[in-house]
């Protein structure tokens, strides 16, 4: 059975605050709790507020030996996040 890993409620939702709702990458404004009053507020559509939702992001990879304690989690949109994961390391 695998390995079961820590929530990232509690350290991603002490994060956002910490970084003021701000994305740790791109320092665009996210939500957590409702998306269509961020798209309100920021005049925007369901489906382009929808990439502005607050995920929790390892600093350090699991699999790289990283934690999920705070020192090692911060705020990033579901965007950047994706994007992140996209990108292909460098050799």
């Amino acid at each position: 059975m695998p390995k079961s890993r820590k929530s990232l409620k509690t350290p991603r939702n002490n994060a956002f605050k910490n970084q003021k709702g701000l994305c740790y990458y791109c320092k665009l404004p996210m939500w957590q709790n409702n998306l269509s009053d961020f798209a309100s507020k920021y005049k925007i559509s369901i489906r382009s507020a929808d990439a502005f939702q607050c995920t929790g992001e390892h600093l350090i990879s699991h699999s790289e030996g990283g934690t999920s304690r705070q020192n090692n989690i911060v705020a990033a949109c579901k965007f950047c996040n994706q994007q992140r994961h996209r990108r292909k390391k460098v050799l």
